[in-house]
């Protein structure tokens, strides 16, 4: 976690399972939401597909949503 000016660093969760990501998302200081299911075929059943925002500074305490991959189409 890098902190400046209020702001904070959010992980890139793509590819961790929904409860890594929402445990890091935690300890990182931002608050984790789950946006719902995608099809994506390059993510696992069950891991984060995408992430609002990417890995990027967002202010502390932000939330970051996750949609987990329901696997191919």
């Amino acid at each position: 976690m890098d902190e400046t000016h209020g702001r904070v660093s959010a992980p890139d969760f793509r590819g961790r399972a929904a409860s890594q990501a929402h445990i890091c998302t935690e300890v990182a200081g931002l608050s984790p939401e789950e946006a719902g299911d995608i099809q994506d075929a390059a993510a696992p059943t069950g891991r984060v597909a995408r992430q609002e925002p990417a890995s990027d500074t967002i202010p502390a305490g932000g939330t970051v949503k996750v949609r987990l991959s329901t696997g191919r189409p």
